[in-house]
């Protein structure tokens, strides 16, 4: 379009409209990425789901950004009290991971650590390898400035990696063990019992066969006497 003698023309640009950030998208790695930045990746595919983006929690905000069906998590069918097949009932509060005071019941990060080998993830806790633990560990350190992300944390740098002061000041030392005492073992003496009185019972003799003829003789001619005078007797009160 043609302008007018003497007058200004201003080119108008257009204005690129601001690009929407898809909060449940994969983190990018730097491209020197350390053991944090790795460790993102890591939240992102085992923790986001439930503690957020950012572990800010499982915010109103943050749900907002699933499909309509899966914002409200404790749905019947979903995560509430009859979750889909091999699903499982989500808490009601999801805390955050990332933020003043959110840390301060851990006295150092190697604790930290180990309560997410402990706990985590909720439905299966314990099943992530140990140096997924650790990458999982400094990225939450980093994101609250407790670490700054270089070289490799293990549990000699993680103890010495303070969270909390007052607790790391008041923590339960690694116990040692005591050598171990053989045992004096003490002679048995050994008590014999007293010997019982033994008892003597009386028997019969053993009468042989001849003993018991004689025997039975007599006994018939016992009888026969007694028999015989009984008789006799009689017969002279008759008489």
């Amino acid at each position: 379009m043609a302008a007018a003698q003497g007058s200004f023309v201003f080119a108008q640009t257009a204005i690129p409209p601001t690009p929407t950030i898809d909060r449940l998208a994969k983190p990018t790695l730097p491209p020197e990425p350390d053991m944090a930045d790795i460790g993102a990746q890591d939240y992102w595919l085992y923790c986001s789901p439930c503690h957020g983006d950012k572990a800010q929690g499982l915010t109103d905000d943050f749900r907002m950004q699933y499909p309509t069906e899966d914002q409200y998590c404790w749905n019947r069918g979903c995560h509430g009290d009859m979750p889909y097949r091999n699903g499982w009932t989500i808490p009601k509060i999801v805390p955050a991971l990332v933020g003043p005071g959110t840390l301060q019941n851990f006295p150092d990060a190697l604790s930290l650590k180990l309560y997410m080998q402990l706990k985590m993830p909720f439905q299966t806790p314990g099943i992530l390898d140990d140096e997924v633990y650790w990458r999982l560990a400094g990225f939450v350190l980093k994101q609250n400035g407790y670490w700054d992300g270089k070289g490799e944390l293990n549990d000699a740098i993680a103890r010495r990696i303070i969270i909390n002061p007052l607790l790391s000041a008041i923590s339960t030392p690694t116990p040692t063990l005591l050598p171990t005492l053989t045992p004096t073992i003490e002679p048995t003496e050994v008590i014999t019992p007293l010997a019982q009185p033994t008892q003597v019972l009386e028997t019969e003799p053993d009468l042989g066969s001849a003993d018991k003829v004689r025997l039975s003789a007599l006994a018939i001619g016992l009888i026969i006497l007694v028999g015989g005078l009984l008789a006799a007797r009689w017969l002279q009160k008759r008489i």
